[in-house]
């Protein structure tokens, strides 16, 4: 049980720390440099893949990375590419490279949604009925945590160590945050039924929004 719990709190710690960093504190940062208000209001658009994740689920869902398990090798790739991100975003310099600057965070935003998915998918094949309960307290306490390390840990690095350095410690905590996850090794083995991805993509909207039967024609 301790074990699950570590694991799913260094995954939903990891996944926060960057997006709440490049939502939160990259706008006082930017102030700090005297940048636009219209380029600072501009990044809360960025936040648009975690609103759509639900359009790429079901292809999460149904295929896997080889050799890597399930959820399991969805999860170390996203959040390897986050870390990459976060790294990169190091070395630019956002008032002459705004706009890579704005790409790279999009990019965040998309590779942390993704995980997400994987991860309370992940969780959910993970606990047991009764551990649910304090799997949900241990995500929540994990995105608190996460969101106080990117919006206020880092944000005081900022001001002693400067840009670079503060990002390159941030994609290196994310890479030690993948440890249990490496070393876990995934059980969950389900097939899906075959059938398209526009049929599940189609299975998913009827589910989510409810018909009549006689309309359906099925």
């Amino acid at each position: 049980m301790l074990s699950k719990l570590i694991l799913l709190a260094a995954l939903y710690t990891a996944q926060f720390i960057p997006t709440t960093f490049f939502i939160q504190t990259v706008p006082v940062f930017m102030r700090q440099q005297n940048m636009s208000l219209d380029a600072i209001g501009f990044l809360s658009f960025l936040i648009l893949p975690s609103a759509l994740k639900f359009l790429w689920s079901p292809f999460i869902d149904r295929y896997s990375l080889p050799k890597l398990g399930h959820y399991r090798g969805w999860i170390i790739c996203f959040q390897l590419l986050l870390a990459f991100v976060t790294f990169g975003c190091a070395f630019i310099d956002i008032q002459e490279n705004f706009s890579t600057l704005i790409v790279c965070i999009f990019c965040a935003f998309l590779f942390s949604s993704s995980q997400d998915i994987a991860t309370d998918a992940l969780a959910v094949n993970l606990l047991e009925p009764h551990e649910r309960g304090i799997g949900n307290a241990i995500q929540s306490g994990g995105n608190i945590f996460g969101a106080i390390i990117g919006g206020g840990g880092v944000l005081i690095l900022l001001d002693r160590i400067g840009w670079k350095y503060s990002l390159i410690i941030m994609s290196l905590t994310m890479l030690l945050t993948l440890i249990p996850i490496i070393l876990y090794q995934e059980q969950f083995n389900c097939k899906p039924k075959k059938s398209s991805f526009s049929n599940l993509i189609f299975n998913l909207l009827l589910n989510f929004f409810p018909v009549p039967k006689y309309y359906r024609g099925f």
